[in-house]
């Protein structure tokens, strides 16, 4: 645990000690924290309770910051002020989310043909050598073992990259095929069922890792830097694989397997299915915080997706989709 300075330092161990066990916290969270720390040592060297003048002056946004970047650093703070609030340890606010515009981009759709291509570039990885430069030989071998495995696991459970790659060997259990996903938005922790191919080569890939690599790793994913995988690595294998594979569509990048994985599911609900019974299911592997914000993100997507809907809702369609006033 990091040491603190400042007086409010009983109240961030107790904090900590909180969601660790709810094995909510991370490294970004203690640097955070550790800032926050030294703010109101600074600023407010006499206090030992939280106040609103100390989340204002430091949650606010400063002038090198996006206000996606504020938002993230704030993550902290507004968890530290719900847990005090929660315990009727303060009544300071928590400070107000910076609105910004984002860039919508439109999943590309992914064709079979084109999954054939690229999972076949991941597999000749292994034996192909002259696509991995300037590596030594244990970072080219853990590509070579990882990337089919990776990107794999990417299709066919939907998961985020970025928490795919924070995945912690113990949060899979090879037996049963169960993982446990810790750090991910949406949902703070759910889990997921791996389809028996994705269990298979998920075991031969632990195997050969303890063989060949690391015994006893953190990360299931190996990283011959000793922590996770990082998202840039990711993304340049994948657009290395995938413009070889498939030259003429430069726009697909790792995250429209997520989407993939979605719309698959949607596409495949015909005959007797409960249409809404499999979106609350579809939701909650797929970490989302409530069925409505699967519903946002795939509703124009997947026309199979409405038409279920109103057949089984008749009258309540308009209550869960409600049309958009111009």
């Amino acid at each position: 645990m990091a040491d603190f300075i400042s007086k409010l330092a009983p109240l961030f161990k107790e904090f900590i000690k909180f969601r660790t066990a709810c094995k909510c916290w991370n490294r970004h969270y203690e640097l955070m924290l550790c800032s926050f720390d030294r703010y109101c040592m600074q600023h407010f060297p006499n206090h030992d309770s939280l106040t609103q003048s100390m989340v204002n002056g430091w949650c606010a946004q400063r002038s090198s910051e996006s206000p996606q970047s504020t938002n993230s650093r704030n993550e902290t703070i507004v968890a530290l002020i719900s847990y005090l609030r929660a315990h009727q340890l303060t009544e300071v606010d928590s400070p107000t989310r910076l609105a910004y515009k984002q860039h919508l981009r439109l999943p590309h759709p992914l064709t079979d043909d084109m999954l054939r291509r690229f999972f076949h570039e991941c597999d000749r990885l292994y034996s192909d050598c002259s696509l991995i430069r300037g590596c030594v030989k244990k970072f080219a071998l853990a590509a070579q073992l990882t990337c089919p495995v990776l990107f794999r696991f990417l299709y066919s459970t939907g998961m985020r990259p970025g928490a795919t790659l924070k995945l912690k060997r113990t949060n899979v259990d090879l037996k049963t095929g169960v993982v446990e996903i810790q750090e991910d938005k949406g949902m703070n922790q759910y889990r997921i069922v791996l389809h028996d191919s994705t269990l298979k080569i998920m075991r031969a890939y632990d195997k050969q890792v303890e063989l060949r690599l690391q015994s006893g790793r953190e990360y299931f994913f190996y990283s011959a830097k000793g922590n996770h995988l990082s998202t840039p690595w990711l993304n340049s294998y994948f657009r290395r694989l995938w413009d070889k594979a498939n030259p003429e569509n430069h726009e697909v990048v790792p995250m429209d397997f997520r989407h993939n994985y979605a719309t698959a599911n949607i596409n495949a609900w015909i005959g007797n299915y409960d249409a809404l019974t499999n979106m609350t299911y579809l939701s909650k592997s797929m970490g989302h915080s409530c069925m409505q914000v699967t519903l946002d993100h795939y509703y124009d997507l997947s026309p199979q997706l409405a038409r279920l809907i109103e057949k089984k809702c008749g009258a309540a369609f308009d209550v869960i989709v409600p049309e958009v006033q111009p």
